[in-house]
């Protein structure tokens, strides 16, 4: 009994120098603490396995429970691999997108090409029209300080033949008819550059100062409501051995292009008979006169004369055999909305005469329609 109660007392004695050394040593004390929760932890893991081990089997591996938990924490393997597959759909259509816009954004470049190459085409073709043109129009001014009124009509006439829509060919004709006091004529010369030139520059401003100066002169205020007077083409005379007519007419109409409203040529086939074995190219001479129509207050369709242009064959010809001339007349694009604008009424393009004469005197007249030079109802109507 001594001896239990000495050892007690020696426990006790141990015990409390123990708790003494805890109290006193701090870092012991942490480290005492830390291994006792070591000894938790292990002591916790030792019963999870043997529980683990009692509940699944001997059969029991962690690596798959693991692994199926890894499996069971995913929404779906088929949802995944579902995902996976909107992925590559997504990634192949926007691959096709870009290889639909690139293809797109390629054809519009190759068409822009083209489009360029084609107006740079057209321009150099009209550069050189109108180069030409120039020495045309040389020769009209040549022309007319030798008083050659005839030379220079047919020379100005020629250089818009090449280039119908070139301003300073169109002026020298405005001036040629202003000098022979047709006013009428010579206003409609400067409404036709006011088209085709370009606005806010220096030649428009001269052509707009020509129409205000000619709008008095050409007394033109009141053609809607009091239509001119329009005068018949001569009679047809026969004069000398030779004789020339109008055989045939035909017209070929020419792409737009989105320059004119109207573009055609007139291919004029002329016969000729009589004594003399050959026809004089310089005293022969076809006159095509156009007109334009418009309609009156009471709704009568008149035409209006805006041009006239003379072609002569380049060389003498057998008699007997035909001889081919042609023509080229374009009305430039926003010509007929603008003088639409300014009659207040329908304004299209009425018709064409043509006028035979040799040596002087008219031998033939072709006309269409074959009414063009009187007045007639809305439902004759104009060219073909």
């Amino acid at each position: 009994m001594n001896a239990v109660a000495s050892k007690w007392q020696v426990f006790q004695r141990e015990s409390a120098r123990a708790w003494h050394w805890l109290r006193t040593d701090r870092l012991g004390f942490l480290t005492a603490l830390l291994l006792l929760l070591a000894f938790i932890v292990q002591f916790g893991a030792l019963v999870g396995i043997y529980w683990s081990r009692s509940h699944f089997g001997h059969s029991f591996d962690p690596t798959v429970y693991s692994t199926f938990e890894d499996k069971k924490s995913d929404a779906s393997i088929s949802q995944t691999f579902g995902l996976k597959e909107a992925e590559e759909a997504r990634q192949a259509a926007a691959t096709l997108v870009r290889d639909t816009i690139g293809q797109t954004m390629d054809r519009a470049s190759q068409e822009m090409d083209q489009t360029r190459a084609k107006r740079n085409e057209i321009s150099l073709i009209k550069h050189e029209a109108e180069k030409k043109a120039d020495e045309f129009l040389q020769q009209a001014h040549v022309s007319l300080e030798h008083g050659l009124q005839e030379t220079a009509m047919e020379d100005i006439q020629s250089a818009l033949r090449l280039a119908p829509d070139y301003v300073p060919a169109i002026r020298k004709l405005a001036q040629y008819y202003e000098a022979r006091k047709d006013f009428a004529q010579a206003k409609f010369q400067w409404e036709r550059a006011a088209v085709v030139a370009q606005p806010h520059t220096s030649e428009m401003e001269e052509i707009q100062r020509n129409l205000d100066r000619l709008s008095t002169k050409a007394g033109e205020s009141s053609v809607a409501s009091a239509p001119p007077r329009v005068e018949s083409p001569p009679p047809v005379e026969h004069a000398g051995p030779n004789q020339l007519s109008v055989l045939s007419v035909s017209r070929n109409d020419q792409p737009l292009q989105d320059l004119y409203d109207l573009c055609f040529n007139l291919r004029l086939s002329l016969g000729s008979r009589g004594e003399e074995s050959s026809m004089d190219y310089n005293d022969t001479r076809v006159e095509v006169i156009f007109y334009d129509q418009s309609r009156t207050a009471g709704g009568t369709l008149i035409p209006i004369k805006v041009l006239s242009t003379v072609l002569k064959p380049k060389q003498a010809w057998a008699t007997g055999t035909e001889q081919v001339l042609s023509v080229k007349y374009s009305v430039p694009k926003g010509y007929f909305r603008k003088k639409g604008q300014s009659f207040g009424s329908a304004y299209a393009f009425c018709g064409y005469v043509v006028n035979a004469s040799y040596r002087g005197k008219v031998q033939d007249s072709y006309a269409y329609p074959s009414d063009v030079l009187s007045r007639y109802e809305a439902k004759t109507g104009g060219a073909p």
